[in-house]
């Protein structure tokens, strides 16, 4: 599997938005989450509409903390991914540039030691955008070269804010 240059070739931006948030009695919090990813400018672009899996996330105050690396949490999973061989063309989705792609996901904040005081907060993530082990995304990139190039890396979102409340309901999550 080739180890990055996408950005050489294309440019996909993720940001994400709350469509719901709910506080867990064990001090998670549940975020529905609409992932919207962008083809900023280039080539036209195609990549697994899968595209979920969050190997990790980091909490920070605000944007500029998070890019200076200054987390409250960071959290990192060693995750396994599909180990289909053969993609399928029906599971990627295909952006002109300029064009967006949204898609609704859960996201699972879990309870920490770090407990988060009132306030608000930036949370920022990463998403597999290659979810086959054993497809080399090099001979896929070239087999699909007439419809686009195929996006690979792993894609990291902006910052998104979002508030934790002084006086939050909470929920028994499973």
């Amino acid at each position: 599997m080739d180890a990055g240059g996408d950005k050489q070739h294309a440019d996909l931006e993720l940001t994400a938005s709350i469509i719901d948030q709910r506080y867990c009695t064990d001090g998670g919090l549940i975020f529905k989450l609409r992932y919207n990813f962008r083809n900023k400018k280039g080539e036209t672009i195609l990549f697994d509409k899968r595209s979920s899996i969050v190997p990790g996330y980091t909490i920070s105050r605000n944007a500029q903390l998070a890019a200076a690396g200054k987390h409250k949490i960071s959290v990192h999973y060693l995750l396994g991914i599909d180990d289909d061989p053969n993609p399928d063309i029906s599971q990627f989705v295909t952006l002109k540039a300029g064009e967006s792609y949204s898609s609704d996901h859960e996201f699972r904040v879990f309870g920490s030691d770090k407990k988060l005081e009132p306030g608000g907060y930036v949370l920022q993530f990463s998403v597999i955008t290659w979810n086959y082990e054993t497809a080399s995304n090099i001979v896929w990139r070239e087999k699909w070269r007439d419809k686009g190039y195929l996006w690979t890396n792993f894609l990291k979102s902006q910052p998104m804010p979002f508030v934790i409340d002084k006086h939050p309901e909470f929920i028994q999550c499973h």
